[in-house]
């Protein structure tokens, strides 16, 4: 089983290859899903296209958003 494709929403073509490339791929729904969320995590971190981003600034998104709430944490304490 593979990623359903939503009529009602227009997927951008970097969605619709790594779709493709999963499903060409036989990977695993679950996995998929969890592949399209950390790709969208990427691009909300990033703030643009995942497909824009150099190894550069690949690089260190496994571990900021958890660093950068840590900091946040820090100066406003826990919510």
């Amino acid at each position: 089983m593979e990623l359903s494709m939503s009529d009602t929403k227009p997927v951008s073509p970097l969605r619709q290859r790594m779709i493709e490339d999963m499903a060409a791929r036989k990977l695993n729904p679950h996995t998929q899903r969890s592949h399209i969320s950390s790709c969208k995590r990427f691009a909300a971190w990033l703030k643009r296209s995942p497909d824009t981003a150099t190894p550069d600034e690949v690089r260190p998104f496994p571990t900021a958003p958890r660093r950068e709430r840590s900091e946040r944490l820090k100066q406003n304490g826990p919510s």
